[in-house]
């Protein structure tokens, strides 16, 4: 399926749907295309897609091919080290952190990776923190003094869900009226539930389940816990602060690009419950505290991290690649 987008007055966007690896038919229809429309980049997203694209490519004629990588499926295995470089002519990370992971390998050269932080857009319905919690009122039962800490992500050993069961004891027994509200699925969210039950504090839990307004419903939270052992990036982190909520984060990957430690967020130790815990007490016994983080971090998003700021590097990326293969060309 061809899909032709005119974007703007610099780019023409070619949307392709493929499958396979290595395979011959989806390579020559994809050359086909690169020719029919004179593309100028390919950007691929998949291991799959660099074989895929960059064979295409560079049968095609003179395109170069972009490499947009999100976390880290740099394999290391012979068609990786070997194919890889000659196939990609740029990649684009959201992190130095994530750079740096991929470019240890050795067959990435850290010249030809770009970091291009990601930016998420402000939320279509500007939803006030009285009707956010409202809502959040109403659908799971909160009172008015609750103290919601709010958790997104995949129920996977990445995301640490289980450091933060470790240390709720310890936060209910110092705060009370905590509630801890996720949202999420995966396969770990059976074995969590069950430790939970183990531990007697699962009346503290509420599971959401995978959402699509949970943009609407962050702003009637009181805190944002992101518990991560591994993390790219922490997109999920971005929406927190989009929302102006404090948040107590692991510091791993490319969590201390995203915030500003101390600034917007608080950062502890991953996998470690005890100062886990002690973040999130301490910070609830810190209301000011909690309103200059919230504020500071919403702040940070506008300035660094919104949708058209990110558009507008991947552009000029695009672009100034392109400037340089006219030169040297």
């Amino acid at each position: 399926i061809d899909r032709l987008t005119e974007c703007n007055d610099h780019l023409t966007l070619v949307v392709k749907n493929l499958s396979g690896d290595f395979n011959p038919i989806a390579i020559a229809s994809l050359r086909r295309l690169i020719r029919r429309h004179d593309i100028d980049l390919v950007c691929v997203n998949f291991n799959r897609d660099v074989r895929l694209g960059g064979l295409a490519a560079k049968l095609g004629g003179d395109a170069d091919v972009v490499w947009s990588v999100g976390l880290d499926i740099t394999g290391s295995n012979f068609v990786h080290r070997r194919l890889t470089p000659r196939l990609v002519d740029g990649v684009i990370v959201p992190s130095k952190a994530l750079k740096e992971q991929i470019t240890a390998k050795g067959y990435l050269s850290p010249e030809a990776v770009r970091v291009i932080p990601i930016g998420i857009e402000e939320t279509d319905v500007e939803i006030d923190r009285e009707t956010s919690r409202s809502r959040l009122a109403g659908e799971f039962g909160f009172d008015p003094d609750d103290f919601v800490c709010v958790t997104v992500g995949r129920f996977v050993e990445q995301k640490g869900h289980a450091y933060l069961v470790a240390a709720a004891r310890e936060i209910i027994a110092a705060v009370p009226p905590v509630r801890f509200l996720w949202f999420g699925d995966g396969p770990l969210e059976v074995q969590l539930k069950a430790q939970l039950d183990i531990q007697g504090i699962k009346s503290h839990f509420i599971f959401a389940g995978m959402r699509t307004d949970v943009a609407d419903l962050l702003g009637g939270c009181d805190l944002m816990i992101h518990p991560s052992i591994e993390e790219p990036f922490g997109i999920a982190i971005l929406e927190g602060m989009r929302a102006g909520l404090p948040v107590v984060a692991s510091r791993v990957g490319g969590i201390p690009e995203v915030v500003k430690e101390d600034e917007t967020a608080i950062l502890v130790p991953h996998s470690d419950p005890e100062k886990l815990a002690a973040a999130v007490t301490s910070l609830y016994n810190d209301t000011d505290g909690l309103e200059r983080l919230g504020k500071a971090g919403r702040e940070r998003w506008r300035q660094h991290f919104d949708l058209d700021r990110m558009l507008d590097a991947i552009e000029n990326y695009f672009i100034e690649m392109r400037k340089s293969e006219q030169v040297h060309g």
